[in-house]
Parts: C-alpha cells; sequence; structure tokens
C-alpha cells in the first residue's frame, strides 16, 4: 500500500499544481475563473501523469538533457492525450491550430518548451520537496488520504464522462472545438442530473 500511496499522491500533488497554473493562465487570458480540465475536481489528470514521468529522470542528467526530454515526453503526452479525446469525444480541451509548428493543433514546440521548463523545476525542486514531505508524514494518514483521493477522483472520472459524452450529440462542431464552451456545458449538464435526481 506504501508504494501505491506514494505515486497516488504524487499524481494527485502535480495535478493540483497543475490545475491551478491552468486556472491562472486562462484567468490572464479570458479575465476571468473557468475549471479548467477534463474532470470537475481541482486537478488536471495530465499534469499529474507529466509528474509521474518526471520523476524517472535522472536530476544528475545535464540540465539540457533533462529541458529536451521532458519537452519530448511532456509534448508526446500532450499530443497523444488530444488525440485520444478528440477521437473518442470529438472535442478539444485545447487546440494550438495557431501556433507555429503545432500537430493538428493537438501539440506545439511552444508549449512543449515551457513544459521543458517546468519539468526541470519538478526534476530539480518538487520531485525532493515532495519525497521529503511524504517520509515525514504518518502512514495511516497517507493511507487515508489515498483511498478517499481514488474514490473522489473515480467518481469525478465516470461522471465527467458520462456528461461528456451527453454533450458530444448536443453540441455543434464549433462549441466541440471551445474549452470554455465544453466545461460551461458540462457544468450545467450536472446542475441539471443534480436537479432531476433531488
Amino acid at each position: 500500500m506504501e508504494i501505491f500511496s506514494f505515486w497516488v499522491l504524487k499524481f494527485m500533488l502535480f495535478s493540483i499544481l497543475g490545475y491551478i497554473m491552468e486556472v491562472i493562465f486562462a484567468y490572464f487570458k479570458d479575465h476571468k475563473f473557468i475549471n479548467r480540465g477534463f474532470l470537475y475536481g481541482p486537478y488536471c489528470s495530465i499534469y499529474g501523469c507529466a509528474g509521474i514521468l518526471m520523476a524517472f529522470i535522472d536530476p544528475k542528467l545535464n540540465i539540457f538533457l533533462i529541458f529536451l526530454l521532458s519537452a519530448f515526453l511532456c509534448g508526446l503526452l500532450e499530443g497523444i492525450t488530444g488525440f485520444l479525446l478528440d477521437y473518442f469525444l470529438h472535442m478539444r480541451f485545447w487546440n494550438y491550430k495557431d501556433n507555429f509548428l503545432n500537430i493538428n493543433g493537438y501539440t506545439c514546440p511552444k508549449f512543449m518548451m515551457i513544459f521543458g521548463i517546468f519539468s526541470i523545476i519538478g526534476v530539480y525542486y518538487l520531485n525532493p520537496f515532495y519525497d521529503y514531505l511524504y517520509s515525514l508524514c504518518n502512514n495511516v494518514l497517507l493511507n487515508v488520504i489515498t483511498i478517499n483521493f481514488v474514490i473522489c477522483y473515480s467518481i469525478d472520472g465516470i461522471v465527467s464522462i458520462i456528461m461528456l459524452f451527453r454533450l458530444k450529440n448536443k453540441l455543434n462542431k464549433k462549441q466541440l472545438d471551445d474549452t470554455t464552451t465544453i466545461i460551461e456545458n458540462k457544468k450545467e449538464g450536472l446542475r441539471e442530473a443534480l436537479r432531476i435526481a433531488d
């Protein structure tokens, strides 16, 4: 259970940090707070996956090599995730079509470089800090947090997928390419479902 907790909580930490970054970025771009991400909760899974990937990069490597490797891995992760969301749901939670050398809008060099820079911070600072923090915590507490996160995350995932499949038939092509429209309709869909349940 300890190994499971270690990786789940690392995923949770990076997912939450990624969510905070996305919300801040969206605020400066659109001047309003938007619940960014595929799920309802305050976490972006793609950042959690990136955090797990960063844990396997040796901090003793040359910093430029870490940057290149991280940029490539995060770009690949983002590209595959974007493609799968588009393929199965016909939705775009991000679209880089206006960015230089983008790959079908799923990923682009500009954001790969940004991910590379943040990954250096992750490899040198966030990973060691997480390891230290984890070592200080009581195993029982860590297990309780892990179990609660897994339950909440699983429920959130199931509900989100159901709502997104409903939206797929409700929104037009242009709306399915707009992250804000998808998220706002997804939230409204949940509110309607809860009202019906009452």
